[in-house]
């Protein structure tokens, strides 16, 4: 079989971006996922159904899962917007990422360490499903919601405020990324609605589960958000990427969740070739820490093995962006 290409990477400017909730659009990797259950006639809306879909899928030869999440499935995909780009072969990728991203434990100590953990426990408390909460919450039944100011300054504020950071200079949704990022995830998983000028809660796949909720469900929804939120953070979009360095920090994740995270200090004494890049991972992840998916101690960023069951298939979602 020949080997996947790979589309280049889009210019992306070095400022980050807020990401958007989006009314209408491309289907995403997420949609274009669950859209395939759905087109294979599983029930969605089950959680047990959903998590043996996603066990199926987990374990599918990867150009397979590439042809799912990039939607070649779909009888409506349109690539003539590709057909004059230049493509990437993998072999040009190979030793292309440097020494700072580290070194992925191997599969039997990120087993014993996904092992340490019970994930249920986690998708119920974890920090960005109670913000979740706290954002459904507060939009209620619905809320005003437009394309420059987003929720709006007072809103992005009082939940900055109960998110536990600080609320200098926000106007609007978009200066604060600890809200816009969890909004845009929120969206992509189906479980918020743009249109008519507010946003308001949605069951496209399933309905939110509260904390109160059977675990299995939260668990459901839990795997579902992180997903989404590292995608809307890290895909590429018409505007370009909220992160800096997506497809590294992306690869950066798998080492952040395994048994010892990544040490990425803010300095090194030496300095090489990668500095630029390095530092714009670690303001990636100082970001995602913002955003409640990454812990840091000093300089040690950290996360649960639990995300190591949602983190292939957004690799895969980004990987297409690097750089040759």
């Amino acid at each position: 079989m020949p080997k996947k290409k790979r589309r280049p990477r889009k210019p992306v400017n070095h400022r980050q971006r807020a990401p958007r909730a989006r009314a209408t659009g491309e289907p995403s990797m997420s949609d274009n996922i669950i859209g395939y259950a759905v087109s294979q006639g599983v029930d969605v809306t089950d959680p047990a159904a959903l998590d043996a879909f996603m066990t199926f899928y987990n374990n599918l030869p990867h150009d397979v899962r590439v042809e799912i999440s990039d939607g070649e499935w779909r009888d409506d995909l349109d690539d003539e917007e590709w057909a004059d780009e230049d493509w990437i072969d993998d072999d040009e990728l190979e030793g292309a990422f440097p020494a700072f991203l580290g070194t992925p434990a191997d599969d039997d100590a990120l087993e014993a360490h996904l092992a340490t953990v019970d994930e249920h426990a986690y998708f119920v408390d974890a920090t960005l499903m109670q913000r979740a909460d706290r954002v459904l919450r507060h939009i209620g039944e619905a809320h005003p919601f437009t394309e420059d100011e987003g929720l709006g300054g007072e809103a992005t504020v009082s939940l900055m405020e109960q998110f536990g950071h600080a609320t200098d200079d926000i106007a609007t949704t978009w200066d604060a990324m600890p809200v816009s990022v969890l909004v845009a995830g929120l969206a992509g998983g189906g479980y918020l609605e743009v249109s008519g000028g507010e946003i308001r809660p949605a069951a496209m796949v399933a309905p939110w589960a509260w904390p109160d909720a059977p675990p299995e469900e939260r668990t459901s929804a839990g795997r579902v958000l992180h997903a989404t939120t590292l995608g809307a953070f890290l895909e590429e979009t018409d505007e370009g990427s909220t992160a800096l360095a997506p497809p590294f920090t992306a690869i950066a994740l798998m080492t952040v969740c395994g048994p010892g995270g990544l040490h990425l200090p803010e300095t090194v004494a030496e300095p090489d070739e990668f500095e630029p890049l390095r530092q714009n991972v670690r303001a990636d992840l100082l970001v995602l820490e913002d955003v409640g998916i990454v812990e840091r101690d000093g300089d040690v960023f950290t996360a649960s093995p639990v995300l190591l069951t949602v983190l292939p298939a957004v690799l895969e979602s980004v990987s297409g962006a690097l750089p040759g």
